[in-house]
């Protein structure tokens, strides 16, 4: 439960920091850094320790998505 809980968070709060930082341009609303700073703030927030978010972060890691998505400059 809390690794859906932990999927659906990141991906709101990575959703509204991308808003964010569209609408108000700076360093400090970049998306990795501000929805960083909110996951963490809400972990804190609903007591969820960084061990209960792992597993979520495991699943849902885009790296293994992305590797196949590479393109060599011997494509071009």
């Amino acid at each position: 439960m809390i690794t859906a809980y932990s999927i659906l968070l990141t991906t709101i709060v990575y959703k509204l920091s991308r808003r964010l930082g569209q609408r108000y341009s700076s360093p400090l609303t970049s998306p990795v850094f501000l929805s960083t700073a909110m996951v963490i703030f809400l972990l804190l927030v609903s007591h969820i320790n960084y061990q209960e978010y792992i597993p979520a972060k495991k699943n849902h890691d885009l790296s293994a998505r992305t590797s196949n998505c590479s393109i060599s400059s011997a494509d071009l």
